[in-house]
């Protein structure tokens, strides 16, 4: 059920009282974490929130996460979980992960911007022949990664991994079979200035939009069509008010798994140990579960509701690349020389 905007701070109220009736969290230990020997039993929940449905795979795995925390620490870690927006829109729950009101969640890079300017770097289109490409760029600990982990850690996040859920497609109820059928196309975009004037260079007319207004916004004519993964065009049935799915290739449905880093800084030092390793292990289930074998199950899902699923053509591909090609000047000019020189050269390195 979705929570009214006025009613999160009563929400976040009750959880945070709830959390320190058992996290009563020690502030010397915010710098190194080694406090253990003196809290043994005190006990921390990460307060989670994302706008995935309850069933996606990311909540899957948040869920059996949570599981694998308490029982190998006895029950001193645990998350409570919020999905499906029950706690705002992404860029609310970002807002409010940085101040520390949540404390762990799934989001999208692309919303992420508007906090870390130094993530428009995952903005620059059409550069991926494959998944397993966008997925060796963005790798955990290469060079990438490597860049951009302690930008995090200066606005108060902490970075456990970037995660995908495969290309972006389209979703419209026009349809699309060449680059100049994006023209004119009201479509809604993500809260994000290089997301916008890639639309507004294929001559589209984009509208920046939270994900949870979507669904209405397609069901009054507001918007005729919009970009995102399959999964969430199939769990949160946004098949049901169009007609066609296009893929283009543009990027990927890059999202991240973040914590606060007070909070996480402020764990003892074996449960930082184990949270580590069990979130590694929850990157690398998720990113292992947006397989092509379950894609074509998504697909299955679109078919079955009478919704056209096509792919544009190379050629086509090509002039919708060559068009945004701009966008890497201005993405160069926000974020500096060195982030994009790598993200390029990762790009040419990929075998």
């Amino acid at each position: 059920m979705k929570i009214k905007r006025y009613l999160f701070p009563i929400i976040l109220s009750v959880v945070l009282l709830l959390g320190a009736c058992s996290s009563n969290s020690s502030s010397t230990n915010k710098e190194n974490g080694d406090n253990q020997a003196n809290s043994s039993d005190e006990k921390f929940t990460f307060i989670y929130a994302d706008v995935a449905s309850q069933d996606s795979i990311t909540n899957q795995e948040i869920t059996a996460l949570s599981d694998r925390l308490k029982e190998r620490t006895d029950g001193r870690l645990s998350i409570d979980i919020f999905p499906a927006g029950q706690l705002g829109g992404e860029r609310e729950i970002i807002e409010n992960l940085q101040t520390g009101d949540v404390t762990l969640s799934i989001n999208s890079v692309s919303v992420a911007v508007n906090f870390l300017p130094e993530l428009q770097v995952f903005d620059i289109p059409y550069h991926f022949k494959s998944v397993e490409h966008g997925r060796y760029v963005f790798r955990k600990d290469g060079p990438l990664f490597n860049l951009l982990k302690d930008k995090y850690e200066a606005k108060g996040f902490k970075l456990f991994g970037y995660l995908d859920q495969r290309f972006r497609t389209l979703g419209t109820n026009k349809e699309v079979k060449t680059a100049d059928d994006v023209q004119g196309l009201r479509v809604r975009a993500q809260e994000n200035p290089n997301q916008l004037n890639t639309w507004k260079l294929l001559g589209a007319n984009p509208t920046p939009m939270a994900f949870n207004e979507l669904y209405t916004a397609l069901e009054q004519g507001t918007v005729d069509a919009y970009e995102n993964s399959y999964e969430l065009i199939t769990t949160m049935k946004l098949y049901e008010p169009i007609s066609n799915v296009v893929n283009t290739n543009v990027g990927f449905q890059t999202i991240q798994l973040v914590g606060n880093l007070d909070y996480y800084n402020n764990l003892p030092g074996d449960l930082q140990t184990i949270f580590d390793e069990e979130a590694n292990k929850a990157v690398e289930n998720i990113i292992n579960r947006y397989s092509e074998e379950q894609e074509k199950e998504f697909v299955k899902v679109l078919a079955d509701h009478n919704v056209t699923v096509s792919s544009l053509p190379q050629e086509e591909i090509e002039k919708l690349r060559t068009k945004t090609l701009p966008v890497i000047d201005e993405i160069r000019k926000q974020v500096g020389d060195e982030l994009v020189d790598t993200f390029l050269e990762e790009v040419e390195s990929f075998k």
